[in-house]
């Protein structure tokens, strides 16, 4: 995000406080569709591309009534586009459920999903409302966790889920909310939604009282409560076994969120790296031994 976003936010908050908080939650909802690397286009020579038709309907998931009137667009969220979300697969073998994360896209796991192929596995992907080859301009993880349950009535039932970021919470939520998947694998993963909102708000420079609307629209809109945007809660309420793979040096989503989430994830281990980042890691070559062995030692294991 542009370093003049705080800037703009502290001049329009002075001038017209209602305009700056609905242009924050607007940033709030719209992911960036950054341009694919050349390194990324392996992906496509062993994961076949399909587009899967959907009917999603938005009253499915918001209060739709809820946001007439406050927000800078007529109708919020509104993309009449998402008919339909593009879907990879590759391999044979047991099925492993891959889901990027915010601004990202399933390419991202060029690395893991070729090592996973030629270890046996079945390996599925998807790019979220929003991002990569999937249409729509905003998301939320309410989506991706719609999404990840299409994929499991589609394709389940998965062995493992393996999320990126804001991808390893919704992969969480699914778990804890009904999807029979045995292992989790969370990358860069957010523990508390606390993080998440204070994170964008110091981000965008925004003031407490554009931070009060975020959160409150956020969580009216979405019918949730705070604890059901974060994963440390959701993995409290679980038996499955996981992996926390964190950096040290992420900058994005800092390491004590990977203590606070095995702090409240009993049966999760915590695999640690350095200077890797928020991205770098999922191509590392020791973090894709890691979770290839953590997901082939369980297979044998039943």
């Amino acid at each position: 995000m542009s370093t003049l976003i705080p800037y703009i936010f502290r001049i329009l908050q002075g001038i017209t406080p209602d305009w700056a908080a609905r242009l924050a939650l607007q940033l709030f909802t719209t992911p960036i569709r950054y341009k694919r690397p050349d390194r990324e286009q392996q992906f496509f020579t062993f994961m076949n591309r399909e587009r899967v038709a959907v009917s999603f309907q938005r009253e499915q998931l918001y209060d739709v009534a809820y946001a007439r009137g406050k927000t800078l667009t007529h109708r919020f969220n509104d993309d009449t586009d998402k008919n339909y979300f593009t879907v990879y697969h590759g391999g044979s073998g047991p099925h492993i459920l891959l889901v990027h994360g915010w601004s990202g896209r399933a390419s991202q796991f060029v690395t893991l999903a070729e090592k996973l192929i030629n270890e046996g596995f079945s390996v599925y992907s998807f790019d979220a409302f929003g991002h990569g080859d999937s249409p729509g301009r905003h998301a939320s993880m309410l989506e991706f966790l719609w999404l990840i349950r299409k994929m499991d009535a589609l394709y389940g039932p998965f062995q493992a889920i393996v999320g990126h970021s804001l991808g390893g919470i919704a992969g969480g939520f699914a778990i804890q909310e009904g999807m029979k998947v045995p292992r989790l694998v969370t990358i860069g993963s957010p523990a508390t939604w606390q993080f998440i909102i204070e994170n964008y708000v110091q981000m965008i420079g925004a003031n407490q009282r554009t931070r009060e609307f975020l959160e409150n629209f956020t969580l009216r809109f979405t019918q949730r409560t705070a604890q059901q945007f974060s994963l440390a809660w959701a993995m409290e309420q679980t038996d499955v076994d996981g992996i926390i793979i964190h950096d040290q040096n992420d900058r994005e989503v800092p390491y004590h969120q990977a203590l606070i989430l095995k702090d409240h994830w009993s049966r999760a281990g915590i695999y640690t790296t350095e200077n890797l980042g928020h991205h770098r890691i999922l191509r590392d070559v020791k973090v894709i031994r890691r979770i290839t062995a953590f997901l082939s030692a369980a297979l044998v294991a039943n």
